[in-house]
């Protein structure tokens, strides 16, 4: 089991003010893992909870896409801008990981 750490960044709706939290949480390597680490009732209860809230997102957001509420709709600007930079992204990603000596000035194995 590995424990990794997170950030939560969220804004105060009232006054406008920033907030972060760090967290932690587990991450297992096997489900056996998992069930060694707690208890196979713990693990059966997050796996039935983690499938409610996966359904209920699905359910939430075909309503909201039915009855036109939250749409987010792009243009088609705005879209080939997107795509663009995502490839601009990828080809400077790929150019870096080719880099070995780059990586090493960074300190990145």
């Amino acid at each position: 089991m590995k424990v990794l750490t997170d950030t939560l960044n969220f804004k105060d709706s009232k006054t406008g003010e920033s907030f972060s939290e760090k967290f932690e949480y587990p991450v297992y390597e096997s489900v056996q893992e998992a069930i060694n680490s707690t208890s196979e009732e713990a693990v059966l209860k997050t796996i039935n909870r983690m499938v409610k809230v996966d359904s209920r997102n699905t359910a939430s957001a075909k309503a909201q896409a039915a009855l036109g509420i939250n749409q987010r709709t792009l243009s088609e600007e705005q879209k080939l801008a997107n795509k663009e930079k995502a490839k601009a992204d990828r080809d400077l990603l790929a150019k870096i990981k080719a880099n070995p000596e780059l990586l090493a000035s960074l300190g990145i194995k």
